[in-house]
């Protein structure tokens, strides 16, 4: 039986396009990466460096961001501390955390990156005075000394901008560097800095802020135009819990902290989950860190998709519409970017769960068959509504779909026809879940007693495929899926029902009267408006209420 390996050979490519999802372990990132309009804003002015707040979903480039941040780091002279270890030791609490502990792991890096740059160019030590020498040698030890081997490789791993260096440094210091700091000093620095242990320092008492000035002093010295400190994975760490409220608390009091947020000659670069931009805005001061959310549209991941089959195929292969069977409706480049609902990682996902199904079909096949992207389709499907979603969640959603199909509903309809219950009863199921964000308003219906009445669909696609599971792969996307043709983003309804609507999500625009609809209004944050009074038209003929 063919391997993938041969099997994505026989597609064009040199290598699997889709093997990857995890930023940090594609080395080939800079060849397919997308810059957001804001990018640039986000690396800023290396000579005048500010803060910037970057928020996005699990999977949506956070750390791609990141990593490019740290390539322009590397080309434009600037030390980058990359940010991303927050498990203390002795600390067990996400609220136990503190802006010391924060500003002391940030040193610890800036220092063993001081070191390893004057260690690569020797004679950038004669630019410091002995004086100096001495000062940065007591901060040296200060942050460096008693290390614990795991704690020095983590701290090693975070000079992604100095990673060629790293490599000779750590084969000739290991020894002095576990040992301890005193002795590594004296050994990069010269034999002619003051002891350490002399107590006349003006940096024996911890201070925070002045150590931040400090490092930025001497990288400056040594030839940096600044240092960029970039915080990620902030959500991973272990106390957390995968609870968005634990991980905000854990870097809250740096994100708290203006004084050191704007130490000068400091950049710092958040990126953090998208759950936490609510609470960014409670503690945070929007008005002097500006943020912006990362959201990908139809467009970008399609040019994304495009820069990364042809980064795997030499340029021979632009779009995998070019190794497929047609599809009726859409072509299958677009229908992966819909289906993987604004998320660069699903996209991957889902392109590797259709190799291999398509594998399983037909290992010795040179292109993706009809039914290979369709059985892809219906796998991925049913592993990320398991992912995503509660067994309980799965069954209501799945009992609103069948049989008739829908995607689409008012509360009247849930209440009467589904779930059997009073209309409070369901108001309830509604406000969950929109506070999950598993559904949203979709604008007003005409009822049969023509009040104008609330309708409401599932965001997700991926759902919105489980809850119609009564039809094949192909009739859901003709009857479900549309491209606006104002703004061209996908979108799901109950297309061609009376009781549904045709308005685009993103730009508002109905095109059933070619216009931006009145009706069209953006979410709103209260329910006020939840009760629903009024039957719901059912278009639908094996159906009556």
């Amino acid at each position: 039986m063919t391997d993938k390996t041969q099997f994505v050979h026989n597609l064009g490519f040199t290598e699997d396009p889709f093997a990857l999802t995890n930023a940090d372990d594609e080395r080939r990132l800079p060849e397919y990466f997308v810059e957001p309009p804001f990018f640039p804003a986000v690396f800023g002015n290396a000579d005048f460096p500010k803060p910037f707040f970057v928020f996005a979903p699990r999977g949506g480039g956070k750390t791609a961001q990141r990593i490019m941040i740290e390539n322009r780091c590397r080309a434009r002279n600037v030390l980058s501390l990359t940010y991303v270890d927050f498990d203390f030791f002795g600390i067990s609490k996400a609220r136990e955390v503190t802006l010391e502990d924060h500003v002391r792991r940030i040193l610890r890096i800036g220092m063993l990156g001081i070191l390893v740059e004057i260690y690569d160019q020797p004679a950038l030590k004669d630019r410091l005075s002995r004086s100096e020498k001495s000062m940065l040698a007591r901060l040296i030890n200060r942050h460096l000394g008693n290390l614990k081997f795991s704690e020095l490789n983590a701290t090693l791993n975070s000079l992604k901008s100095l990673s060629d260096k790293i490599a000779d440094f750590v084969n000739k210091y290991r020894v002095p560097l576990e040992a301890g700091a005193s002795s590594l000093s004296q050994l990069v620095l010269g034999q002619d800095v003051v002891d350490v242990t002399e107590s006349a320092s003006t940096v024996d008492a911890f201070e925070p802020k002045y150590e931040l000035e400090l490092l930025v002093d001497f990288a400056k010295k040594i030839g940096f135009r600044s240092v960029y400190v970039l915080v990620d994975k902030v959500d991973e760490t272990a106390y957390a819990g995968n609870k968005p409220l634990e991980s905000f608390r854990i870097i809250e009091p740096l994100i708290r902290s203006l004084n050191i947020l704007e130490t000068h000659g400091i950049g710092f670069k958040f990126f953090l989950p998208i759950e936490m931009e609510r609470l960014f805005r409670k503690v945070g001061r929007p008005d002097r860190t500006p943020y912006r959310k990362l959201e990908w549209r139809k467009n970008a991941l399609m040019q994304l998709l495009s820069k990364r089959v042809k980064a795997f195929s030499d340029r021979r292969v632009s779009k995998l519409d070019s190794v497929s069977e047609s599809l009726p409706s859409f072509g299958i480049d677009e229908i992966v970017v819909a289906f993987a609902q604004g998320s660069p990682r699903d996209l991957i996902r889902l392109c590797d769960h259709i190799i291999t199904e398509q594998m399983e079909l037909d290992s010795g096949s040179a292109n993706l068959t009809v039914f290979g992207i369709y059985n892809g389709l219906e796998s991925y499907c049913k592993y990320l509504g398991d992912e995503l979603f509660s067994v309980q969640d799965l069954n209501s959603f799945r009992r609103i779909g069948n049989p008739a199909h829908q995607i689409d509903f008012t509360i009247r309809y849930l209440a009467n026809n589904i779930f059997r219950e009073k209309q409070a009863s369901t108001r309830s199921r509604i406000k969950r879940w929109k506070d999950l964000g598993i559904i949203s308003d979709l604008g007003r219906i005409t009822s049969t007693t023509g009040n104008k009445v609330k309708l409401y669909g599932v965001k997700d696609i991926r759902l919105a495929r489980i809850m119609a599971g009564q039809i094949d792969t192909k009739a859901f996307i003709n009857e479900k899926l549309r491209s606006c043709p104002n703004c061209s983003e996908f979108f799901i309804r109950d297309f061609g029902q009376e009781d549904s609507n045709e308005i685009c999500p993103f730009c508002g625009f109905d095109s059933t009267i070619s216009d931006i609809s009145p009706y069209f209004q953006p979410e709103a944050d209260d329910d006020s408006d939840l009760v629903d009074n009024s039957p719901r038209q059912l278009s639908l003929p094996d159906y009556n209420e």
